[in-house]
């Protein structure tokens, strides 16, 4: 039986091509200025407001142009530093069904929940409770 198209984002980081489903993906959006917060965990590069919101911005390679603002358990979080290589509907790899096949390369799905988790269980973020 065929697996149905997935839809999202196909991504160049420095780990290669990953696939960020849609379903997390809420906008994209010119990156706007950053204010850094000392103690911040590493790769986070600061706060942003957008769309309304203030995220923790997450650096996922070296591009500084685009902003993927998604969200994870109903948080958002913003993403910069990959280069978006195609938006789209996917065909999932056959032998892989977690990943696709694009153009001969395979793209293993981006791990928001990894940046999600590094983020809760830092002392930066017990320092936001009340």
């Amino acid at each position: 039986m065929d697996q149905p198209k997935r839809g999202g984002l196909l991504l160049r980081t420095d780990d290669g091509l990953r696939f960020l489903p849609a379903s997390l993906v809420t906008s994209l959006a010119r990156l706007p200025p950053i204010l850094r917060v000392a103690g911040a965990p590493e790769g986070v590069l600061g706060i942003v407001h957008e769309n309304g919101e203030i995220m923790p911005v997450v650096a996922i390679g070296p591009e500084r142009s685009v902003l993927m603002v998604c969200s994870y358990l109903g948080e958002p979080i913003g993403l910069v530093g990959a280069q978006i290589v195609r938006a789209g509907l996917f065909e999932p790899d056959p032998t892989t069904p977690e990943a696709l096949m694009y153009e001969g390369e395979l793209a293993r799905p981006f791990d928001l929940s990894a940046i999600y988790t590094r983020l809760q269980t830092s002392t930066w973020a017990s320092g936001w409770t009340s």
